[in-house]
């Protein structure tokens, strides 16, 4: 999946935390810029996007040359999955800062969802340009040249991101599952413990390892895989596929 750049722009203050101590949502009374995006933020990220689209509208209306409220007002509709709607948000912010990086990532995000894959690459690439460090943007080649077939190249763009932030758990589970799809099951292992090092209670990483080992002829260490996906993830959907899968391979549960 696309990584998004998931905060958003405060208007008055960098530090995110301030969404927290807003007392009240942006109002007619409140002609404030600052506190009409950070209200919007604050509801973005509990999910309540039209809530958050109407303070970035009110922020825009208030000043219609400040870049940062078409970005957030971007990546909300893009949580709606509005993709147009989003791409000519970021498009809007672009034009007012062009050095803007998180509207290219969540741009190329957006275009890379409705599998316009060049337009996307275009822009994660300028990510890169404008910030040769962004391991987001980076993680994001990888994702959008594998879904082009392009394998050697998204496990190059992996690669990188994992060089830049070791610590990057996304970018070791696709690159796992690429080696798994690939045939190279040790490295695709050794990936999936790398997430499990991280957070050993991650379930997916176990449920990576199960089925890597099964397409290796590996029955007793899918069998134990699978058993620990199902210890970390008792509701998923998935939990009767996976135990299915263990009766298969000659286990029990």
């Amino acid at each position: 999946m696309f990584k998004n750049k998931l905060r958003g722009q405060l208007s008055s203050s960098l530090i995110l935390l301030a969404i927290a101590f807003l007392c009240s949502a942006c109002s007619v009374s409140v002609q404030n810029v600052s506190e009409c995006n950070n209200s919007g933020i604050r509801y973005d990220s509990k999910g309540q996007y039209d809530l958050a689209i109407a303070d970035f509208n009110k922020a825009i209306q208030m000043k219609p040359q400040y870049p940062d409220s078409y970005y957030n007002r971007g990546n909300a509709y893009k949580h709606q999955q509005k993709y147009d709607l989003a791409i000519a948000d970021y498009n809007k912010a672009i034009e007012l800062n062009p050095q803007y990086l998180d509207a290219y990532v969540n741009r190329g995000v957006a275009y890379g969802s409705k599998n316009q894959y060049d337009l996307a690459i275009a822009d994660f690439n300028k990510a890169i340009e404008l910030n040769p460090n962004d391991e987001v943007a980076y993680y994001n080649l990888g994702v959008v040249y594998g879904k082009k077939g392009q394998d050697d190249v998204a496990l190059a763009n992996y690669n990188k991101a994992i060089a830049l932030s070791p610590q990057y758990r996304d970018a070791y589970c696709m690159r796992g599952n690429m080696y798994q799809k690939r045939g190279q099951y040790d490295l695709a292992i050794a990936d999936y413990n790398a997430i499990i090092n991280l957070d050993p209670k991650d379930a997916e990483p176990y449920f990576g390892k199960g089925e890597t080992y099964k397409k290796a002829g590996r029955k007793s260490e899918a069998i134990q895989a699978y058993t620990l996906f199902i210890q970390h993830a008792p509701t998923d959907p998935d939990i009767e596929k996976v135990k299915r899968e263990i009766r298969k391979l000659g286990g029990t549960i």
